[in-house]
Parts: structure tokens; sequence; C-alpha cells
């Protein structure tokens, strides 16, 4: 029976085609039913009573730690171990399989709603830790946790969520459907109260067995348990399914104001409760009449409302305060006031004499700065973000606690009262109920809520009563419950105990079904209810996103070309990695020194842009100010250089953080490196020129971190003078630099000899672990080159940008009409003058370390892969903004930015793998060519030999190094037999291209030693010996 009810609640979840979802929800059935499982069906609930009791009597059932467990007032007892850092541990392990929850739900697309996995993961590690053994620590900070006081659980979690949603709920919309809202969250709320109740009492079958324990008013109180509902589980469903958000208003409302409602109703009732178990009330519930009762209701009601209105304007009156949005702290001042108004609101009303509802409180004083203080938030993203990390981790952690606190307490074996089998069956009838219980309340009120305030449909009256969750408020709620009750009894009431238990058990597992199975076919429901945004055809939504994304790139690529910098970049490599490039966009043309071409993009934003807030330019006009007061003092115009010079390394900070802005320097490729490089320099920079008073040298700076064994460039030589006279010698040092790039080799530089150069060059060509080697210090070598040439190019492109930004300034004292701007002007110049040359010879620096270290081959390359990888990350950014418009769905965007992210890291390994190939192809040539020069030279040695020091008597020993002296000296022939059975055989196309040359070489040196080896056997009447290798048969 309970296999076929269970098939039948999971019917909807055959609709979902993920093979990862119908494994998870089996799994999660299978865990159910062996936690329910355990226990012995035959026992029946008076006779554990009776043997439980008898085991108290006995004294067998004490605990672990030497308490009697009907003595102690903990829930879940504590080890005597247990420490208050203990408390530590249980909350962030719970955000850390939050973390890995939560990503594998969006990773793979799961329906399962976050917060029932939350409360499942908590009931699982309630019942294993209570139940088996786990780690002590781990285990310590459970049990604690467990009997974590319920009141002080509600002001922990409770005001920051509730502001959260009361400051970010739509408040114009709230305001027109404040009437709809009302009732779903009072008499809506009061009318499920009562059902529940009745339903509890007259169809489960406790009421019967112990009539004096669970009367009705221990239904009526697990019906005000359960009137809270909590929208998080369908939040996400309702904005990704595009819901309209009259829907979305009405369940937000209702969860927003039923939660105070819900625990009103939650202190009468359980009053009422206990009076019947004979108990004594809460202190602040001393009330017997009916009038009593209203005028308490009204109190906790109205009351709370009026005192977060006053603390809501109140908070107004600070938040005017911190209205100042130059001040980035404010900022933060304002957030940390919004949390602590609310928190001491919820205090206030909750936890002082006042006895008022701090949960009404709270959702009063968020809706007040709702309504009137949104102009006052300097940084409405902060507050949001601020606000969402707030909520993400009580969340998780809430529900979480809730399952936790559900578990331990229905199924621990040290608890006293347990769940049995037929409890679970009683809660999936109940569960039943309670929908049935919810579709009536929403029916009964529907023909109010569809003729006032925002109006509704019939439709969206299904789903408002389907997609009512219920939240850990009621779980809280419960764990009150419990506590109250164990703390007020002793051993002997263990029929008290269970009656809370099992009101527990019936609220959690509510809970539990609500958000499993409500929650996970929300989705399903408002699809078949046509209440979700119509779906556009995959192919319609790729093309329009494709097409979009074309003419994106097409303008970047377009902006980027009209750069110089970029005029010979590879469009052929740039349509090879960049996605969605069609055609080539022009280029600017002419010579690149003289064409005069429109400011890029990036420098455009950032002359429009105010840099620093403003501070730079107002340095700029006191320095001018305080110049013009004091011309005629000297040092006052070396006073206005000093402080150009720090207002324009300001501007190239603020330029280089726009370049990173626009994707040019990126923070997340090595760790931010070039980035943290560029601003650091211009720090050290800053220093120098504010107490040395030296000129600027920020590339000096740069130069630190990258080449330690560098020559340093001595400043004063340039830096130093800045007049024409420095162009003039960077330009002679850089023809200097070129000089010596062209290396001349010379031509006894090389001490090999013949056979020892081309045996290198074979031992080279099949030594693979060799050639492994080098070209793994090629790579290493071109990443090197890869970064300089980076540098160099972010170095420049900064520098252009605050020259532009500074001269914009200087020229904004160029009044015709004020006379004193014009003064400013005229000083102001001459100083900028001076700036402007230091910043460009500082660029000639970068320049001249181009020259001197980057071929042209090397730069076009690195430029073309620079280049692509700007578009890209642009591109990604792009795809980002279109997912969050919602013009492309998030599954979809993912997969295009795993793409592009797979794309712009093949970006960088291909630089790398083409720049060492080329620089392996150099050196290959270079030791090609430097084995031709030592055949020449070598053979030019032995014909010098030749005539001087060769014994004619000993001709068939004729050596490269013969002498009379030389008595292992090596036939002559040799040398050429080797590397011509070598050059047949090796696969280096860098010798086949010499053999030419070798073989020309060889038989003008063999035509000239043969004439000479015959004239002296004539003269000396000798015959030639017959050796099959003689030089004149080779």
């Amino acid at each position: 029976m309970i296999f076929n009810i269970i098939t039948l609640m999971f019917a909807p979840f055959r609709y979902y085609r993920n093979g990862l979802t119908t494994g998870i929800l089996r799994t999660l059935v299978a865990l159910i039913m062996v936690i329910y499982l355990w226990e012995d069906t035959t026992v029946d609930a008076q006779e554990t009573i009776t043997n439980t009791t008898t085991d108290i009597v006995n004294g067998d059932n004490s605990n672990s730690s030497g308490c009697n467990s009907g003595e102690t007032t903990d829930v879940i007892p504590i080890s005597d171990n247990a420490t208050a850092s203990d408390y530590v541990l249980f909350p962030w392990f719970v955000q850390l399989l939050g973390c890995c929850s939560l990503f594998l739900l969006t990773r793979f697309n799961c329906p399962i709603p976050y917060a029932a996995i939350m409360f499942i993961l908590g009931a699982m590690m309630g019942i294993f830790s209570t139940n088996l053994s786990l780690p002590s620590h781990l285990h310590d900070s459970i049990t604690e946790w467990i009997n974590f006081d319920s009141e002080l659980l509600l002001m922990v979690f409770l005001p920051g969520l509730l502001f959260k949603e009361a400051v970010e709920v739509p408040i114009n919309l709230f305001q027109v459907a404040s009437v709809q809202i009302w009732i779903l969250s009072f008499p809506m709320v009061l009318v499920g109260t009562g059902l529940v109740g009745a339903a509890g009492y007259y169809v489960l079958p406790y009421q019967t067995e112990d009539p004096d324990i669970f009367g009705i008013w221990a239904w009526i109180t697990l019906g005000a348990i359960l009137a809270s509902t909590d929208p998080i589980a369908v939040s996400t469903v309702l904005k990704t399914a595009g819901a309209s958000p009259r829907l979305v208003m009405h369940i937000t409302g209702e969860s927003l104001m039923n939660d105070g409602s819900s625990y009103v109703f939650f202190t009468i009732a359980s009053s009422l409760w206990y009076d019947k178990l004979n108990l004594p009330r809460p202190d602040d519930l001393e009330i017997t009449t009916i009038a009593g009762y209203i005028g308490y209701f009204f109190r906790m009601s109205l009351g709370g409302t009026t005192i977060g209105v006053v603390f809501g304007f109140a908070l107004l009156v600070l938040l005017r305060e911190l209205d100042r949005r130059l001040e980035r702290q404010y900022d933060i001042l304002q957030v940390v006031l919004g949390l602590t108004a609310a928190y001491l609101c919820f205090y206030v009303c909750d936890a002082t004499i006042l006895h008022m509802s701090g949960i009404m409180a709270v959702v009063a004083c968020g809706l007040v700065v709702n309504r009137f203080g949104k102009g006052m938030i300097n940084d409405e993203e902060l507050m949001h973000s601020y606000l969402s990390l707030a909520e993400f981790l009580l969340n998780t952690l809430l529900f979480a606690l809730g399952g936790l606190i559900w578990a331990a307490i229905s199924f621990s074996k040290l608890t006293t009262p347990r769940v049995r089998l037929r409890d679970c069956g009683w809660l999936l009838l109940f569960y039943v109920l309670m929908l049935v219980i919810r579709f009536f309340q929403v029916g009964l009120f529907y023909p109010i809520l569809s003729r006032i305030g925002l109006k509704s449909n019939w439709k969206e009256g299904v789903f408002l009563a389907y997609g009512g969750l219920h939240g850990s408020v009621g779980v809280a709620l419960g764990l009150n419950l419990v506590q109250y009750v164990i703390r007020e009894t002793n051993g002997d009431d263990l029929r008290k105990r269970e009656a809370a238990s099992i009101l527990l058990f019936f609220g959690g597992g509510g809970t539990l079904l609500t958000l499993l199975i409500n929650g996970t076919s929300a989705g399903f429901i408002l699809k078949k209810l046509g209440l979700s945004k119509p779906s556009v055809p995959a192919e319609h939504v790729k093309h329009i996103f494709e097409g979009a994304a074309k003419d994106y790139v097409y303008a970047q690529i377009k902006n980027l070309f009209q750069e110089p910098r970029f005029q010979n970049v590879s469009f052929d490599l740039l349509k090879e990695i960049v996605p969605f490039v069609t055609k080539e966009p022009p280029r600017i043309s002419g010579d690149i020194e003289g064409v005069h071409y429109n400011p890029s993009t990036s420098i455009h934003q950032f002359n429009q842009r105010i840099a620093g807030e403003g501070k730079q330019y107002m340095s700029l006009l006191k320095a001018a100010r305080r110049a013009s007061d004091q011309l005629l003092a000297f040092a006052k115009s070396d006073l206005l250089l000093i402080e150009m010079r720090q207002i324009f390394l300001e501007l190239l900070r603020e330029a280089y953080k726009l370049s990173h802005e626009f994707f040019e320097l990126d923070q997340k490729q090595h760790n931010g490196f070039l980035y943290d490089v560029l601003t650091q320099s211009v720090d050290l920079a800053i220093n120098d020129v504010r107490y040395d008073h030296k000129p600027i040298d920020d590339w000096q700076h740069t130069e630190i971190f990258f080449r330690r064994n560098r020559v340093n460039r001595e400043p004063s030589s340039s830096s130093m003078r800045m007049s024409s006279e420095v162009s003039s010698n960077s330009a002679s040092q850089r023809d200097a630099n070129l000089r010596r790039r062209k290396r001349i080799p010379n031509k006894r530089e090389s001490g090999l000899s013949l056979g020892s150069s081309l045996r290198s060059l074979v031992s080279f060509n099949n030594n693979t672990a060799k050639k492994d080697v080098c070209v793994e210090k090629a790579k290493i070598s071109v990443k090197r080159l890869r970064l300089d040439v980076l540098r160099a190019i972010a170095f420049k492109r900064g520098h252009e940008m605050a020259e532009s930004k500074l001269e914009l300034y200087v020229n904004r004292f160029d009044d015709e009409e004020d006379a004193s701007m014009q003064a400013h002007h005229q000083i102001t110049t001459s100083a900028f003058e001076q700036v402007l040359l230091e910043s460009r010879d500082q660029v000639r620096f970068a320049d001249e370390m181009l020259e001197d270290e980057v071929s042209d081959k090397d730069l076009e390359i690195i430029l073309s892969y620079y280049c692509a990888k700007i578009v890209i990350r642009r591109l990604s950014k792009f795809t980002e903004c279109k997912a969050e418009e919602g013009l492309i769905g998030k599954q979809e965007a993912r997969n295009y930015l795993r793409t592009m992210m797979e794309k712009a890291n093949q970006t960088e390994s291909r630089t790398v793998e083409r720049l060492a190939e080329l620089r392996l192809e150099s050196r290959s040539k270079s030791q090609h060519l430097s084995s031709l020069e030592s055949i020449h030279y070598d053979v030019e040695d032995i014909k010098t030999s030749t005539d001087c020091n060769i014994d004619p008597h000993i001709s068939d020993t004729i050596g490269a190094n013969n002498t009379k002296s030389n008595s292992n000296s090596t036939p002559l022939n040799a040398l050429f037999d080797t590397p011509l059975v070598v050059a047949s055989v090796s696969s280096m196309p860098q010798i086949e291209e010499g053999n030419d040359e070798i073989e020309e070489e060889k038989d003008r040196c063999g035509k000239t030693l043969n004439d000479e080896n015959n004239q002296k056997k004539k003269d000396d009447g000798a015959e030639a010996p017959n050796d099959d290798c003689s030089y004149a048969s080779a």
C-alpha cells in the first residue's frame, strides 16, 4: 500500500527525462523507507510506552554520559567532552555540503529544490549522529546544535531573511495587492489552522488512543506550525519559467506576512494545549478569556508593526546622513546598519517586556525602507549582494538544521518516544489531507481574491494552492514545542514528550514532503497550467543569439583594427580561433606614424569617465592656483611639476583599471601578475616622485619584476633630459640596439672542427630526449618573451590614455572668458609638456625592448593571439549579459561560455607553440650556417698546413691537423666519407638545404689537394698508395 502511494506521488517525475533526477529520487525514497523500517512493526504503541517506563524504573535506560534520560532537559544528551568551540564545526560543514549540492543541482539541471536537499542532508546527519558512531568532534557539534534554543534560533535566522525579502519586494505591486496579501496571511491562515486541527483530531488515530494528551488544541497547534509558507523552493522555478509578476507577488507577499500570523496563532494554541497537559504557561501569556486572546493578537500584530515602522524611519534618517556617494566606506555602513536595525527591531519586540511580534516588526521596517529609502542607498548592488549572501548562508543552515532536529528527535535511539512505521504511513495520509485543505482555503477566498487588488484567475489560484510550500519556520516552532515540554516535565511524563515528538514529526514531515514533491514538480505544474513563458524553439534562440554575437564580434574587431598596434594582426588566425567571425573589417591605412586616426574606444571612454571620482582634476586645479599665487617663487614651479607628475601617475593607474575592464588586462591570467606589476610600478613611481623628487620612471620599476639580471638603464641619461635632444639620443640608442641584434659571426669564433660540427648535428637529430629538452627550454623562453611583449603593449596603452586625459584636464583651463583660468593654463602648460616628455621617454624604453628582443614575426604572432583573446573575453561577457536578459537560456549560455573558455585557453598554448617552433627553426638554421662556416674555415686551415708542414714521405696520412709530430692523424678522405653517408640518411631539412654548398666546397678542395699531391709524387718519384678510400677516388 505504501509503495503504491509513493508511486502515485512521484508520478509527475516521469515527465523529466533527466536520468540523474530519477536516480536521486529513487535513492531518496529508498533512504526514507530504510529509516521507517528499522523498528519492529509488531510492537504496539502502548506496549512500547510500558516497556520503556519499566526500563527507566529499573535503571536500564541510562545514557553513555551517565545521566538518566528522564532527568535531563536536553533533547539529545550532550557528551561531557563537548566544548563551546564545537559549535563552529557544524554550520561550516553544512555550508560545504550546501556549496557542493548547489553545484551539482545546477550543473546537471536537476529540478529538486535546493532547500529539500539540505533538509534531507540534515536529516541524515541527525540519524547517523544519534544512532551510529561519527567522528567525536562532528558528533559533539551536531548534538549541541540539536539542543540549540528554539527562541534563539528564530532570533538568529528570521530577521536577516525577512528584512531581505521586505527590502527587495516590488513595493508598488505590494501596495496594490496589500488587501489580497492581508487575506492570504491572516483570515486564510486562521481557516487553515482550524481545518488542519480538525483533520488531525478526527482522521488520525492518536486522539482515540489518548484523548487527554492528543486533544483538539494539540492538533490546532500543529495547524499553526504548518500555517507558514516559504517561497524559496518555487522562486527559482517562477523566475526561470517567466511567471507573471502578479502570481509572484501573491506567493511572495503571502510568505512574507504569514510567518508573523502563524507565530501568533502558535503561541495562543500552544498555551491552551499546555493547560490541557497541566503544564505552566509561558510567562508572557497569562490570559484566560476570549477577549484577552483577541487583545493579545492585536497587540502582537499591530504593536509589532508600529515598532517596525518607528525603526524603519529611524533607519531612514541614518541612511540619509550616510548618503555620500563619493565615500565607499559609507556604502558598507549603510548595509551594516540595515541588518543591525532588523536584528535590534526583532530583539526589542520579542525579547523584552513589550512582548510583541518581532516578525511583524522586521517586515514593517523593511517595507518602510523599501518605500521611502531607495534613493538614499548609495550602492544598491552592494546591498543586494550582501543580503543575498546572508540569505544563502542563513537558509542553508536553517533548512539543514530543521532536518537535523526533525530526524534526531523522531528517529534517535537516545530519545525514549520514537516514531514507528505506522506513524510514517499516517504522515503520507496527512500530507494528502494538507493538500486538500490548502486547495479548499484558496477556493474559499478565491471569489474575493479574483476581484480586488491585482486580481487573479483560476490557473493562478491552482498554482497558489499547490505551491504553498512549508519552510523551516514550522520546524523551529515544533522544536520550541518539544523543548518546552521536555523542560517542564520529568522522566515519568513520557506520554507528554511523545505527543510533542509526534507533533514535531508531522510538522517536519509535512515540510519535507511539500519541498520534495511539490517543489520538484512545480515547474511541470506551471507549464501544464500555461502560466510559464511560451518556450521559443531552440533553433530560433540559437539563430537570434548567434546573429547578435556575430554583429558584436564584428564591431569589436573593427574597433581593434582601427588601432595601430593591431594593424598587422592576422585575420585568418582570428577567424580560426574566435567564434562567430564572418568577414574582415577595414583596417587603418597609410603611414601609421603620420596618419590621423580616431581614438580607440578605450581612450574615448577613459576621456568621458570621471577618473578617480574627480580627485586628480581637483588636485591639478589646486596646484595651479597655488603656483599662480606664488608665481615668482621658483620652488613653487618645481612643486607644480611634482604634483603634475603625481596626477599623471594616478591617471595612469585609472587607465590600467579601465584596460582591465576592457579585458586588455586579465586578472585571471597568471593570477593577475601583469596587472599587479603595472599598478605596483605606479605606486613605486609615485613614491619616487613624491619623496625623492625624481622624474617619472615607472618602466624601470616594471623591470625589477621581470629581469633581475638585466642591465639597469640609468634614468639620468634620458629621463632627466626632457628636451628635443632626448628624442635624437633615444633614436640613436635604438639604432645601436638594432645593430647589436644583427650579430655577424666571427670566422674564428667556433673552435669546432669539421667532423665534430657535423657529428653534433647528427647527434641532435637522433637524440629525442635532447630535442624534447630543447623544446621545453624554447617554450619557457617564449613564455617570458610573450609576457614581456604584453607588458610593453599594456604599458604603452596606459601611458597613451593617461596622456590624453591629462591633456584634456590642462585644456580645460584654456578659457578665453576667464582671466584666472588663462593664467592657470599658461602655468600648467609648461609642466604638462615636461611630464609629457617624461612619459614618452618611458614609452621609448618599451619600444626599445620590443625592437631589441622581439622579431617582427614574433610580434605579429603575439599580437594576433592577444587580439583574439581580447575579443573572446568581451564575447564571454556579452554572452553572460544576454543570458541575464533572457535572450538565451542558462544551460545554452554555459555551453557557449565553456567553448569560449577553451578557445581562450588555446590562444596562450598556441602562441607558445608557434613561437617555440619559430625559435627552434631559427636555431637550427643558425647551427646549419655555423657548420658551413666551420667547414669553410677548417678547409682553409688544411690548405695552409698542407703548404707549410706536410711531410711528403707520409702523404697517405694527410689530415686536417697533420704535422710531422702527429702520429695518430686521420686521413682526410675519412672526414668527408662520414658526412656523405649522413647527408643521405638525415631527415633534417636544414642539412638538405646546404648539401649543394658542401659538395661544391669538397670538390674545390679535393681538386686543389689532388693536384698538389701528384706534383709532390713526381718530385719524389714515389707511387701513390693504392687505397680504395683515397681522396682521388672519392
